[in-house]
């Protein structure tokens, strides 16, 4: 250790400050690694398929950002290994997870229609038109009888109340927050 630096490996002491008093450059306290915006960050970058993160040195990320450099180098190095192999670990089990309902779908494929004998509702061509309808205000004030006799493709379906005030729900949520 010289002064408040300390020699890494090989490497001189003035060319890899390490953090003694767990303050930043500036003299304010480092947040904890656990919750700091640095380790949101460096998670982002990892998770980006196309970000060099994952190609350059450790040591070239930690001097690409300032965030990063808040934190003692041996530190980083530690967190980001084990930051790495989370994602890495995460993203294995997703794409097992993936893998895995994929076979269960082969194996056991859902039967073209309901138990009560009619089409499943999600995937049929009258979602979408129900929902371009309840978007235009087509069917705004009209009873589910009505509703159910507008299109050909409604009237495979006892279209229950439920569907087309859900729809409904859902396109007023969708115009009061814009998503």
């Amino acid at each position: 250790m010289v002064g408040n630096m300390v020699v890494v490996g090989d490497i001189p002491a003035d060319a890899r400050p390490v953090n003694t008093n767990n303050r930043g450059g500036n003299g304010e306290p480092v947040s904890p690694w656990k919750n700091s915006r640095a380790k949101a960050q460096l998670a982002e970058m990892l998770k980006d398929r196309t970000s060099n993160v994952r190609t350059i040195s450790v040591d070239a990320v930690w001097e690409s950002n300032p965030l990063f450099r808040q934190y003692p180098w041996p530190r980083f190095k530690q967190n980001f290994k084990s930051l790495k192999k989370k994602i890495d670990d995460e993203a294995a089990a997703i794409a097992f997870d993936q893998r895995s309902y994929e076979h269960e779908q082969e194996k056991f494929p859902r039967n073209a229609t309901t138990m009560r004998g009619q089409p499943f509702w999600n995937g049929h061509p009258a979602e979408s038109l129900m929902e371009a309808d309840v978007k235009q205000g087509i069917i705004s004030g009209m009873k589910p009888k009505a509703v159910r006799q507008s299109r050909p493709e409604y009237q495979e379906f006892d279209l229950p109340c439920g569907i087309i005030s859900t729809k409904k729900k859902r396109n007023k949520l969708k115009n009061h927050t814009g998503k």
